[in-house]
Parts: C-alpha cells; structure tokens; sequence
C-alpha cells in the first residue's frame, strides 16, 4: 500500500526550517543568504546554499502525494491545472511581497517598514488561513479574508521605495523563498500531471532545465535578459533543477511499498551520494565560481538534502528510533508560515526599538548562535500557540 503522507518528510522539513530561521537570524546583517546578490563563497552563503534550496526540494517532494489524492476525489486535469497555477501564483505574489519589506521608505510610504512588515504577515495569515469548513463559518471566513485582501491592497498602493526602479513601487527582485518554492512548484507540478509516476518523463524535464541551467552559466542567453527580471528563475533552469530533483525523489519513494523501506533507503542514499560527488567534481572543474544559479551546486544541495532525508527515513521507517524528531513535524508540516513569522519578529523587533538580537554583536560565535536558537525557539512557540488556535496557512 503506498504511503498517504511520509512521517520523515515532515520531521526533515521541520529540521531544515529550523536550520532556515537560526540562519536568518545569526546572519541578519548578510539577508538574503544565497541570492543573486550574494554569490561569493563566504561562509554564511555557502551554509545558505546548502539550507535555502532544500526549502524548495522539500516543497515538491511531496507534490506526487499531493496530487494523486486530488485524482483520487475526482478532480478533472483542468481543476488540479486551476490549483497548481492558484498555488504558485499565491506563493510568487507573498515572495515579492516579502522581498520588497527591505525597500519601504517610511517617508515616502508613510508608514514605517517594521509597521508595514508587521501589517503584511497579519493581511497573509487573514487572507489564506486554513479556515474551519463549517457551515456558520462561511461568513466569518469570508469576512475576514476581505479584511486582509483589504490590508494587502492598501499596503501595496501606499508601498513607495524612494528609488527610481519601478517609479519606487514594488519590484519582483529576490523573490524570497515562498516565490522561489512558487516557481519551483509551478514547473514541478505541471512536470507531474503530464507525466504522473515515471521516473523517465520526470528525469527527462530535469535534465532539460540543468541544460538551460548550463547555458545560463556561460552566458549564452543574454538575449533573454530583458524578460529575467520577471521570468528568470525559470529561464535560468537553476530553481527548476533542484524542484525536479524534490519531484523525482518524490516518485521515487511512491514507487515503494512499505515492506521495502530498506531499499528505499538504500536507493536514496546511492542517489545522494552520486549527485555530490558529481556536483563537487564539476565545480571543481567547469563550474567553478559562485554559488547561487551554478548548476554542480544545484546537484550537490540536491544530492545534499537526499542524504539527509535518508537518514531521517532510516531512523523513522526502518530503525522505528524518530521519537525524539517528532516536535518538528509541526513545523514541517506548516514551514511556510514559519518563515513567514521570522519577518513579524524583525519587524516587531523594530518596532520596539529595543535590540533584541543584541547577540548578534559579541565576538564569540557560540553566544550568538545561542541567541539564534533562542529565538528560532520563539518564533516555533508562537507558531505552536497559533496553531491551537487554527490558525495556519493553508499551503
């Protein structure tokens, strides 16, 4: 019988958006880790590259559960073709959004950035909570989606950066993560429903966006750099690579039963290590600089994430020894509105005026990775607290 939903996958989900906030918040001075902008191999990006992607491979890897529950209620092709664009489209616009919180002119906008950060998390939470279906809800539901729809609206028109790009509105930019695990989805969602289970139609759309990832590499669609600014992330194939990789694995573990976790094991572990070892041996080679859109990272953080997801799927599936992982599947499960509130707490540290991340300062990196933590802690409370009240987003 195959699998409904995945312990391991959650609890790797819940180790790597841990891994995500402690990050953010140790190297707040570096934001964003791993971008376009960020691409020399310090430290803080090279841990970045490792982390950041996997937010993305870890959101397709369950996209052949999720849709093959969808066939399973009956959904038409047009239906679930309606969901995909819906989703990635949500996640795209909530990435921009955030991406664009650095850019706030509290002069030219009128409100300051904390405050408006601050107002944007609350607009996403009331916007596209996972509401109760019930039959008294419906307009209370309702009602608050159309106060934050109300929020995001006001927030947008009043956004002014004080730059010239745009004429200082908002601009695509960084996407953040949600926008890039948008993108990302977009391309690994449709892969699936027209090629469902085959591990050779997947392989296939794989291999063509690391091509384009490639040629991108060395330069050869500079004619394309006009349209970048809004669909780079697809033309440059980097993104889609590391989705593809997720949806692969995804198909992979579909294609075993649960008497056969050992093997699964087994065969995620030698995919692992061959998509290292290959990333290392080409970047030490051929693609030697930088870090974000170069193809062998994309098969090393890749291979990187197999690994590690093996070993929780060893530990859960086979050893039965996950016990002490379980307090991460809440946050693996819900690792987008996590995220999400890593913004509310910067910007309600702002707005205080007070430095709470004054850790942040000391020379000893223990003590402020031990603040990191403290506060990754937190934020995983605040969440908790949020989800005893239903109040999570619904993807």
């Amino acid at each position: 019988m195959l699998y409904d939903r995945i312990n391991s996958i959650d609890i790797t989900r819940g180790i790597i958006i841990v891994l995500i906030l402690v990050l953010n918040i140790l190297y707040s001075g570096h934001l964003p880790l791993w971008s376009e902008s960020t691409i020399s191999a310090d430290s803080y990006n090279v841990l970045g590259g490792l982390v950041m992607p996997a937010f993305i491979f870890l959101y397709s890897i369950t996209i052949p559960f999720a849709l093959t529950k969808k066939i399973n209620e009956g959904l038409s092709g047009y239906e679930i073709s309606r969901h995909i664009f819906a989703r990635a489209l949500i996640l795209i616009t909530i990435g921009v959004l955030l991406a664009n919180t650095q850019r706030v002119d509290a002069a030219e906008t009128g409100i300051n950035r904390f405050i408006w950060t601050a107002l944007l998390v609350v607009a996403i939470f009331l916007v596209w909570n996972r509401y109760e279906e019930k039959e008294n809800n419906f307009f209370t539901s309702n009602g608050t989606r159309l106060v934050g729809l109300a929020i995001l609206v006001f927030l947008v028109f009043k956004f002014r950066s004080g730059s010239y790009e745009n004429n200082g509105s908002l601009i695509p930019g960084w996407w953040e993560l949600p926008g890039l695990a948008g993108w990302g989805f977009l391309v690994a969602a449709f892969t699936w429903l027209a090629f469902r289970n085959s591990i050779a139609g997947t392989a296939a759309i794989l291999i063509t966006f690391l091509l384009l990832n490639i040629l991108n590499f060395f330069g050869y669609e500079k004619f394309l750099d006009p349209v970048k600014p809004y669909f780079g992330v697809l033309i440059t194939g980097y993104i889609p690579v590391i989705a593809l990789s997720g949806l692969l694995t995804g198909i992979l573990l579909r294609k075993f039963t649960t008497q056969e976790n050992l093997t699964t094991t087994f065969v995620l572990a030698i995919s692992g290590i061959a998509l290292v070892a290959t990333g290392l041996l080409t970047r030490r080679y051929i693609f030697e600089t930088g870090i974000y859109n170069n193809p062998a990272w994309a098969l090393v953080q890749s291979g990187a994430i197999i690994l590690l997801f093996s070993l929780v799927f060893l530990a859960d599936e086979v050893l039965r020894f996950s016990r002490p992982l379980n307090f991460l599947r809440l946050p693996g499960i819900n690792m987008i509105s996590a995220y999400i509130l890593l913004f509310l707490l910067f910007s309600i540290a702002g707005m205080t005026g007070i430095n709470i991340l004054f850790f942040l300062g000391n020379d000893n990196l223990l003590v402020s990775l031990a603040g990191s933590i403290f506060w990754t802690a937190i934020i995983l409370a605040v969440q908790h607290l949020l989800l005893k009240f239903n109040i999570r987003l619904k993807f």
